[in-house]
């Protein structure tokens, strides 16, 4: 009877520590379950980032205001009727 119970003891101990421990244990489950949390905050900041660059370019081939708007800031686009001034 001795030997019975030690050996389930023992069974229940080594289930345990492969459980807490071993491959694809709990500890794993953890460390898995954090990195994949940074990698959507990661992949949401990336989606902002994209979404922002597509209305810029969308803007860019269908709007002609941000286009006025760099003529005017890096080339001094000037319209007819406008007077320029430039003050530093």
């Amino acid at each position: 009877m001795n030997i019975f119970r030690y050996s389930l003891i023992f069974i229940f101990f080594f289930f345990q520590f492969t459980l807490w421990f071993g491959k694809n244990g709990v500890i794993d489950y953890i460390e898995y379950s954090n990195k994949a949390t940074e990698q959507k905050i990661e992949n949401n900041k990336l989606s902002l980032r994209n979404a922002q660059m597509f209305k810029k370019i969308n803007d860019l081939e269908k709007g002609h205001e941000s286009i006025e708007e760099k003529a005017r800031f890096n080339l001094g686009f000037v319209k007819k009727g406008e007077t320029y001034f430039n003050i530093q």
